[in-house]
């Protein structure tokens, strides 16, 4: 009790300040793209951003920055990457939150990995994203995305795009191929400039809105 009671006496502005303050780091890295056929993105809480490069021999860039709530935890985040035959993965790693005298008095603490890919032309990018907006331009490949939630904006694909998401807007304007959305569980679609289909299947809640479509359309509820 005489415990509890000390810290009732610290100012709530210690604690405020604190929840604002976040360390940060920058992990950069290159991979040979030499033989690779496929990027998988396997990413937790942050943004990620995705620019196509114009040639299939560029090097696979990543530049990323990781921020938490203390060095501690700043040093256990990390982006990892392994060659499994012609693909590489690069994943994330973000422990899960510990307990903290902070958290217990509603502090307000989270970890997170802001990441940003060049991507070479005609690779297959599958992407599993937990949370945090996504941002995909100038992608000259096929595009598959399972998201949790954020938004999403698409914008040139050269291919076809397939997308399962749980909730945030959808923006994609430019396809060179197929859009289908698998399931979408909340938010706008907009979807314009497809040279192939648009089909959307097991829409959830929020407008669906499409033009200029060159292939068929479906939609369903």
């Amino acid at each position: 009790m005489r415990q509890l009671f000390i810290i009732s006496l610290l100012p709530a502005c210690l604690f405020s300040n604190a929840a604002l303050a976040q360390d940060c780091k920058d992990i950069n890295f290159t991979l040979d793209s030499n033989d690779i056929g496929k990027l998988t993105l396997d990413v937790g809480a942050g943004s990620l951003g995705v620019i196509g490069s114009e040639d299939n021999d560029t090097r696979i860039q990543v530049r990323a920055q990781a921020c938490a709530d203390s060095r501690s935890q700043l040093e256990e985040l990390d982006v990892l990457h392994e060659r499994r035959g012609d693909a590489w993965v690069i994943r994330t790693d973000i422990p899960e939150q510990r307990f903290s005298i902070f958290s217990l008095l509603g502090g307000n603490y989270s970890a997170r990995i802001d990441i940003d890919v060049m991507v070479p032309a005609g690779m297959l990018l599958e992407i599993d994203d937990g949370s945090g907006d996504i941002s995909i331009r100038d992608f000259r490949g096929e595009l598959r995305i399972d998201d949790g939630s954020g938004d999403m904006e698409l914008r040139n694909i050269d291919g076809s795009v397939e997308i399962e998401d749980g909730s945030g807007d959808i923006e994609i304007d430019g396809v060179g191929g197929d859009v289908v959305i698998e399931d979408d569980g909340s938010g706008d679609i907009d979807v314009r400039n497809v040279r192939g289909d648009f089909i959307a299947r097991n829409t959830g809640s929020g407008d669906v809105n499409f033009r200029d479509i060159e292939g068929r359309t479906e939609v369903r509820d």
